[in-house]
Order: structure tokens, then C-alpha cells, then sequence
């Protein structure tokens, strides 16, 4: 067959963009479909004051270099980095189409795909000989939530949430303390809500430590870097991202003990609710001891690179959110909150984010409709992987790692193309 695109990428966020960089100039003849607009997710599923949660430094795409950042170790607002993607779709003249949503793709003889979408209401079709998923993790938002909660509270997820005034008033209920529940929980409360926050086991970050921010550490001790192929423990590969902000000039350290100071009430994990009362289990403490454990571990790690390194160990003050909370005295020991008393009229959840894999009839999905691959490149001949986290290393869930996955998967593309 002649006049069918060498190559179809699924996704126009930064994964789908790098991608298309590198096609771009290999000159291989592709189509970006977005679904929505590009970097949808980052329009639909972000609330307004979100900003990214590594340094500018480290967000660079292909073809960008340092000097792209006027301040390197600043952060980029949610509109920021939107309007970083579409000028890059511009400057380099990839051929994003979107408002596309791919309804199903399936094998065709030859080895070839047939990729069906809808645009604009109208059922589109397309053939490609090889074909990158980089629709993200967070292409579906939520699952689906059959938690009951009584009418007298309003239901939110981090995919819809904007900001506070969206709200009704009275208090909240946050879900999950990963970044984004800490991220929105300082908001709230900053607003003047009284938060009562879920917790769960999560790791923390500081923000910056002995005069760099701690995203440098992990870079320069080759943490960032650790192959997928070389997790002992598989649980690591589903760990959460740690608290930490970007939210500031350079951002700040946040953790449950200082959210506790903000005025939070820092419970245990969320188990469920009844027409009353919402109840919680009594691992909030162990939650504050591991998060503090984690910090503490990264920041050994620092150290020891700086004494092999001969560094300067920089002498600075304590941060503030960082101290650890040996006694966990930030927690509320309460296992269950009366609806009426405590006034709790909205609860936002930030767990359940996930993808969609329904419309990829492919064999290439495990029986938790799960993507199967290694280092992004799946049992099916010319079906790539792009975007996902420990992808081919750890930073493959960030932007950080995208030009190298990039590459590496262009690098296939090609090999699979002679």
C-alpha cells in the first residue's frame, strides 16, 4: 500500500511531541492524534494554580537546550508548560492533528495497523505500518468510584477540581496524600478551609538541600537513571511520586507535620463512610515515620555523593517542613469524623488516576489491561511504548526522561523501518 504514514503516535502530550521531534527529523512521514487539545491533560485535568514539580532545568524536550530557560531552577505554571508545547509543536512543524480520539486500532495483513478515531463527530480511518502509544497514564482520569458518600457531601476528583471557590462552603475532605493531595490540601487551607487529610504511604522529597534543589542529587548520584530491568523489588515500580511543591519562586519542602501547622487535620487512611461518619484506619503515624524516613534516606544519599565528590558541603539552615515529627504528634487519632459536626460538605479525591486501553485491539495487553513491554518495544512487531512510568529507568515517568526514551524508541522505529 502507498501514501499511508510510515508511523501513527497516539498522544499529542510531551511524550507524543519528542516522538514526533525525532520522526520529524528523520524525515519518517507520521501523524500525531491527540484526543483533545495538545497536552490535553494538562488543560483538562490540572487545576489553575498547578505548577510543575522539577526545575525548568530538567524539563527540557528534544532539540532544547539549557539556555532555553531564562531561570533554570525556577518552575513553570500549568499555563507555562501548555504554552511550551504548543510553541513546539510550531516551531518544529509537527503534524499534530487534534480533537482526534482513537476508538480502536487492530492488525491488518502485511503487518500493518488500522487505526480508527472520530473527528468532529465523524468516524475517521487510517493505516500506518508502526504505531507509538504515548497516551499516558492518565489518559481516562479516574476510575470509576463507587464510594458512597451521603448527598450532604459533594464529590470531587484532582481531575475536576479547579480551586477553592469551586467549592461549597464548609470543610473538606482530601484523599491521598501524594503531591497532588498535599499540593491541594496547602491551597485549601491557605484559603481558609479546614482540611481533613486522608493519608496513605507516601515518600517525601525536601525541596532543596545543601544549596541545590534536591532533584540535582538525584540526577548527579545516578538515582534518576536506575534501570527498570534492575528493580529487585516490584513494588518500587508502583511507588507514588514523593511530596514535595513546586508552588513558590523555587519552590518549598511540604510534609504532613507542616500541613499540620497549616491548621490540616492528618488522618489515616480512608476506609469508607456510612450516612454519618467517614472513617479512617490508624496508619497515619506510620504514614508521618515512613515519609520522614524517606526524606532522610535521600538526603544521606546526597551526602554521601558529596564526601565521594570532595564537594563543598554547604552549611545551611534547617527547612522548616523537613524536620521529621519522631512523636507523629501532627496526627489526628480520630478513626472516625461525624459528617454534621465536623461540617464536611465536599470531599476530593486524588487517587485513582489510570488508563484506558479498551479501543488497542492488540495482543499486547496483560489480563490487567495493562501494556506488556520491555523498554518500551511490545511483543508485537512495530507497536511502541512512550511516556509511561519506568518505561526503560526511573525518570521515565517524568518529563526529564522523555528526549532519551525518545530517542531510544525512534531508534527502533527505524531499525524496524529497513
Amino acid at each position: 500500500m502507498k501514501n499511508i504514514p510510515d508511523v501513527i503516535v497516539i498522544g499529542g502530550g510531551h511524550a507524543g511531541l519528542s516522538i514526533s521531534y525525532h520522526l520529524q527529523q528523520q524525515q519518517i512521514s507520521h501523524m500525531v492524534l491527540e484526543r483533545g487539545q495538545i497536552g490535553e491533560s494538562w488543560h483538562s485535568q490540572r487545576w489553575d494554580s498547578f505548577t510543575l514539580n522539577t526545575p525548568n532545568w530538567m524539563n527540557l524536550l528534544p532539540g532544547e537546550t539549557a539556555d532555553s530557560y531564562t531561570d533554570p531552577d525556577a518552575f513553570l505554571s500549568r499555563q507555562a508548560f501548555l504554552r511550551k508545547l504548543q510553541q513546539y509543536v510550531q516551531r518544529y512543524r509537527l503534524p499534530v492533528h487534534t480533537g482526534c480520539n482513537v476508538t480502536r486500532v487492530h492488525p491488518l495483513p502485511e503487518g500493518l495497523f488500522h487505526v480508527q478515531y472520530q473527528h468532529m463527530r465523524i468516524t475517521c480511518e487510517v493505516v500506518c505500518r508502526q504505531l507509538v502509544i504515548a497516551s499516558g497514564m492518565m489518559s481516562r482520569g479516574q476510575t470509576q468510584d463507587t464510594t458512597f458518600f451521603p448527598p450532604a457531601i459533594t464529590p470531587y476528583h484532582a481531575a475536576t477540581y479547579r480551586h477553592p471557590a469551586q467549592l461549597p462552603a464548609g470543610n473538606v475532605l482530601v484523599i491521598g496524600s501524594g503531591q497532588s493531595g498535599c499540593q491541594i490540601t496547602e491551597e485549601l487551607a491557605a484559603a481558609g478551609k479546614k482540611v481533613f487529610l486522608a493519608t496513605s504511604k507516601v515518600g517525601r522529597s525536601p525541596r532543596w538541600y545543601k544549596g541545590r534543589d534536591m532533584m540535582h542529587w538525584m540526577v548527579q548520584t545516578g538515582y534518576m537513571d536506575m534501570p527498570t530491568a534492575a528493580v529487585q523489588d516490584s513494588n518500587m515500580l508502583h511507588a507514588r511520586q514523593p511530596q514535595v511543591s513546586g508552588i513558590g519562586a523555587y519552590g518549598h519542602t511540604i510534609s504532613l507535620q507542616w500541613l499540620h501547622g497549616k491548621g490540616v487535620a492528618i488522618m489515616g487512611k480512608f476506609t469508607g463512610a456510612d450516612a454519618t461518619q467517614l472513617y479512617f484506619d490508624q496508619q497515619a503515624a506510620a504514614h508521618v515515620h515512613y515519609a520522614d524516613e524517606r526524606s532522610a534516606l535521600m538526603k544521606q544519599m546526597a551526602d554521601h555523593y558529596i564526601a565521594s565528590q570532595a564537594l563543598p558541603d554547604a552549611t545551611i539552615l534547617p527547612d522548616e517542613a523537613d524536620l521529621p515529627d519522631p512523636g507523629a504528634a501532627c496526627v489526628d487519632g480520630r478513626t472516625a469524623l461525624h459528617i454534621g459536626d465536623e461540617n464536611i460538605t465536599a470531599v476530593i479525591r486524588t487517587t485513582g488516576f489510570d488508563t484506558d486501553f479498551s479501543w488497542l485491539q492488540l495482543p499486547i495487553l496483560n489480563a490487567q489491561g495493562q501494556l506488556i513491554h520491555t523498554n518500551g518495544i511490545t511483543p508485537l512487531p512495530g507497536i511502541y511504548a512512550l511516556g509511561f512510568p519506568w518505561l526503560r529507568k526511573r525518570k521515565s515517568g517524568i518529563i526529564y526522561g522523555i528526549a532519551e526514551d525518545a530517542a531510544f524508541i525512534a531508534g527502533e522505529i527505524l531499525k524496524n523501518r529497513s
